[in-house]
């Protein structure tokens, strides 16, 4: 009876040893995100979100946390952005706290008010990255041919890899 006690006080005594203490996972958690931000230059990246609707919605948000994209702003149609963007308070400040805006061409009534909106929105929102998505893009397009309207074009549905290099590639 003595060696069974004996095995259950040491099974006892070193199960606490087995489980870390809550603080220093937290640490360790912290520490790990730190290490991640400092990976990414520690810029802060806040994506607008325009025309999108589920189930590319949820994905596209989904993907951008993945990627690191600290804040999202959702809008269903550029008139609202440019509405946010028309008061006095807002102007300067939303203008800038955009790094990249995502716009779903599928969202306008037809292609040709889609880039005529895009040309206007591209002269306010010259320091964003536009990316622009759409189901029927028949493949991604990192090149420059579409600079008037955007820099990126996406074809829908998106995923990790091309996400990461649409928001991080210069």
């Amino acid at each position: 009876m003595s060696l069974l006690k004996k095995m259950f006080a040491h099974q006892i005594s070193s199960a606490p040893e087995r489980f870390q203490d809550i603080n220093t996972l937290e640490q360790r958690l912290w520490q790990r995100d730190e290490a991640e931000q400092a990976k990414m230059g520690g810029t802060k990246i806040f994506a607008c979100l325009v025309g999108f609707s589920d189930p590319n919605l949820t994905t596209l948000v989904k993907l951008l946390r993945d990627v690191g994209v600290q804040r999202t702003s959702l809008f269903t149609d550029i008139s609202q952005v440019y509405e946010v963007v028309k008061w006095p308070t807002n102007s300067n400040s939303n203008r800038q706290s955009f790094s990249h805006v995502f716009i779903n061409l599928d969202s306008f009534r037809s292609l040709e008010s889609g880039i005529d909106l895009l040309l206007d929105f591209r002269k306010i929102y010259r320091s964003a990255r536009i990316i622009l998505t759409s189901a029927h893009s028949v493949s991604d397009d990192f090149g420059d041919e579409k600079s008037a309207i955007c820099d990126i074009t996406l074809s829908l549905p998106l995923n990790f890899k091309t996400l990461n290099i649409a928001i991080y590639s210069e």
